[in-house]
């Protein structure tokens, strides 16, 4: 089992000890792949630069940033 999909599964589940975790892995992955293409906001918290507009980064950057979320996504998506 892939720690994050468990780690959102059991956040789904909360308190509920009538379930089980694995009861909410598919939800935990749905969740998850949601978050596949981040923000304007997020993009520019990863880029830690004091700026108002993302545009003003650099497309190269952003591209960049937009990959590396991608692929940490896509690792936590994994068995």
């Amino acid at each position: 089992m892939n720690e994050m999909v468990e780690r959102v599964a059991q956040a789904i589940r909360g308190g509920n000890v009538a379930w089980e975790w694995q009861d909410f892995e598919d939800e935990a992955r749905r969740v998850i792949a949601a978050m596949r293409e981040p923000t304007e906001a997020m993009l520019e918290a990863g880029y830690n630069a004091p700026v108002k507009d993302v545009r003003n980064l650099g497309e190269w950057k952003l591209e960049r940033l937009r990959g590396d979320w991608n692929a940490m996504i896509d690792a936590a998506l994994k068995d």
